[in-house]
């Protein structure tokens, strides 16, 4: 069966302002939602994280309570594993990627190219159907600077 294969995109600047001006009400949802309404420090952190715009609040706040966002090599990304209607997110894609193949043993590779997925496959890679490979492609040639990761 093999590990699953997760394609990231990298968050773009109009994202993370479109995220960062619902954070401060996202905050408070989070909060309540986590039973840490009474954690004013934690509440003042975020808030004051979101004006002077450090990643504390996306990273204490998106990024912890929102599947569809991951730090990766110290860089956010969306997950393309599933369309997504979120407003906010902005990653409304038609056709989506996961799963394209899977890898044995769980590496912890981060593949930030089809030539560095083919190096790190080694004999594997060829056993890799012509349209799993085309897909690979795509996906780079589509999100320049996305990465596959596995897990």
């Amino acid at each position: 069966m093999g590990c699953h294969t997760w394609f990231y995109r990298p968050i773009t600047e109009e994202e993370r302002e479109k995220l960062r001006s619902t954070a401060k009400d996202q905050i408070m949802k989070l909060l309540i939602r986590d039973k840490r309404i009474q954690d004013s420090f934690l509440y003042d952190l975020l808030i004051k994280s979101v004006d002077i715009d450090t990643d504390f609040w996306i990273e204490n706040g998106w990024y912890k309570y929102n599947d569809y966002i991951n730090k990766i090599e110290g860089k956010f990304y969306l997950d393309l594993s599933r369309p997504s209607d979120d407003d906010i997110c902005l990653c409304k894609v038609n056709e989506y990627f996961h799963d394209n193949f899977r890898v044995k043993n769980y590496p912890r590779w981060v593949i930030h190219s089809r030539k560095e997925l083919r190096r790190k496959m080694k004999k594997r890679y060829f056993q890799l159907t012509e349209k799993q490979l085309e897909d690979v492609s795509r996906f780079f040639k589509e999100y320049p600077g996305g990465v596959i990761c596995f897990g």
